[in-house]
């Protein structure tokens, strides 16, 4: 379950700014192509809504396996500057210390969320995509219902006449034609037996031009498959309805649609002056009487740009084949090239239960924050006071070695008396143990990312063999950390320095890198 709700959040993270990358790499293209045939923009609008759809999922997918090379940059964190110097000197040795890089060039793509609100999240998206789907239903069951209210009808001849011409120019002969009642203009519904379904009244016109314009537009959607192809675009933008970009994408994608059909009927059936025409006049009849707008039907009267399909129809530019196919491939590499920059700067979502510090952890159950920040105050200070009276005893004891008189010499034996006395209670006194001494079982329970991938981390930075990886607590001050400390062996020779990590236990940050000379078993140090 966790693993899902990781992928799942990964994937809104990253679809959140890769489908509007994707979109307006779409907007850039349709540019491009803007003098050029609509099918061409109509087919960047749906591929523009295939990668909205599947970069996400092939970015979260990979960040989850951790079998994306990308994965190590959502796992190098800028980390503060006293923190990240007192971990380095704690693992490394500071003779043998390399420079780290420089916090400015480290990149973060992880991004740290508790538990509740990654809970709130995936519930709300849920309940989002239920919503959705629930109006797509409802879509679908209207549609149903206006098909099963069609009937067959005998139709006049002038209209089986307009037909059967459609048909001809088209190459079309596996539609039913029926009619109904409750529509405005003609619609196209069915998958495998595709049913054009022509109002009443459109039997009575007596314009032919109208005729062939409703009939020829419905029968151009057929051979387009466009319901089939409308009904797999819906189901495609579903998980994606909680993006603005999404309802962009769609409706451009129904525009394109209705002036590729348009560009198909002017070409093959009528003149473009007759078709705009016949354009208005339908346009009228479904302002008019109207259509439910929730169903998931193909019709001349779809879009809502019937300005801009006239314009288009009236005035088509003309453009060398060279030009066409010059814009085709600059559009083509816009696109590719957007999504290939998309694809290695994903982000991971970090599923915990940290302090609003990020770094904080709790080494006993049931104690607060509070608590044991207060107990990380006291043995600070216990150890400051040590320090203190170790120094006045030591400066006591080189006096003692002095020219003294018997009076001076017994009142610093007296004094150094009681700074024994007080170093005793002190020691006595001490508060309990910190994170540096505490034990790996006990880390195991602290730590919230798997040794594997702090291992996966470190070898991705610096491929070789691992010698060594274990656990360690450290601390800083008031904070306290745990981490993995990584020691792996690069592959160009045995000669070579070993590579060690620092890498925090709780969201797998690198927080310290530096080099060593391989010892052998023989001469290696204990540990």
């Amino acid at each position: 379950m966790r693993a899902i709700s990781q992928l799942l959040l990964n994937f809104l993270l990253n679809a959140c700014w890769q489908i509007a990358l994707i979109t307006l790499a779409a907007a850039l293209c349709a540019w491009l192509l803007g003098r050029t045939a609509a099918r061409y923009r109509h087919l960047v609008w749906v591929i523009a809504l295939a990668s909205s759809f599947v970069l996400p999922l092939l970015t979260s997918w990979r960040l989850l396996d951790g079998k994306s090379s990308e994965q190590t940059r959502g796992q190098v964190a800028t980390q503060t500057a006293g923190a990240g110097a007192f971990l380095a000197d704690q693992l490394i040795p500071a003779d043998t210390q390399s420079a780290r890089p420089a916090p400015s060039r480290q990149v973060s793509s992880f991004v740290p969320i508790g538990r509740n609100m990654a809970a709130l999240v995936v519930v709300f998206y849920l309940l989002l995509l239920g919503y959705r789907s629930g109006k797509l239903f409802l879509a679908w069951r209207r549609t149903k219902a206006m098909a099963g209210s069609a009937y067959p009808v005998d139709l006049p001849a002038r209209v089986q006449k307009v037909i059967g011409e459609c048909q001809a120019a088209l190459g079309i002969s596996r539609a039913r034609i029926m009619c109904s009642t409750s529509l405005a203009v003609p619609i196209t519904v069915g998958i495998r037996d595709p049913l054009v379904i022509l109002p009443e009244e459109l039997l009575q016109e007596a314009d032919r031009d109208v005729l062939t314009s409703a009939i020829g537009h419905e029968l151009v959607h057929v051979l387009r498959r466009d319901y089939l192809l409308n009904l797999l675009y819906e189901f495609i933008a579903l998980p994606l309805a909680f993006h603005p970009a999404t309802a962009l994408l769609k409706r451009r994608i129904r525009e394109t649609r209705e002036l590729g059909c348009d560009e198909l009927v002017a070409d093959r059936l009528l003149e473009p002056a007759a078709y705009a025409r016949s354009l208005v006049q339908l346009a009228g009849a479904a302002i008019t009487a109207g259509r439910p707008t929730a169903t998931i039907t193909i019709g001349v009267g779809d879009a809502d740009i019937l300005e801009k399909r006239v314009m288009t129809i009236l005035s088509r530019p003309k453009i060398s084949l060279r030009r066409k196919n010059l814009l085709l491939a600059a559009a083509a590499l816009v696109f590719i090239v957007s999504c290939v920059v998309a694809a290695p700067f994903a982000l991971r979502i970090n599923i915990n239960s940290m302090t609003p510090q990020g770094v904080g952890v709790t080494t006993r159950q049931g104690v607060t924050q509070e608590a044991r920040e207060k107990e990380m105050k006291m043995h600070v200070d216990w150890k400051k006071k040590i320090g203190e009276l170790g120094a006045r005893r030591e400066a006591l004891r080189e006096k003692m070695g002095g020219a003294l008189t018997q009076e001076e010499e017994a009142k610093l034996k007296e004094e150094l008396w009681r700074l024994e006395q007080q170093l005793s209670e002190l020691e006595r006194a001490k508060p309990e143990k910190m994170p540096d001494e505490i034990q790996e079982p006990e880390l195991a329970k602290l730590a919230q990312i798997p040794m594997s991938q702090a291992i996966q981390i470190a070898t991705a930075q610096q491929p070789g063999t691992v010698l060594e990886c274990h656990l360690r607590g450290v601390r800083k001050e008031d904070r306290e950390y745990v981490i993995y400390d990584v020691a792996i062996l690069p592959a160009e020779g045995a000669e070579s320095d070993v590579i060690r990590f620092a890498i925090s236990a709780i969201d797998g940050r690198i927080l310290g890198r530096g080099n060593r000379k391989r010892m052998t078993r023989v001469d290696r140090e204990p540990d």
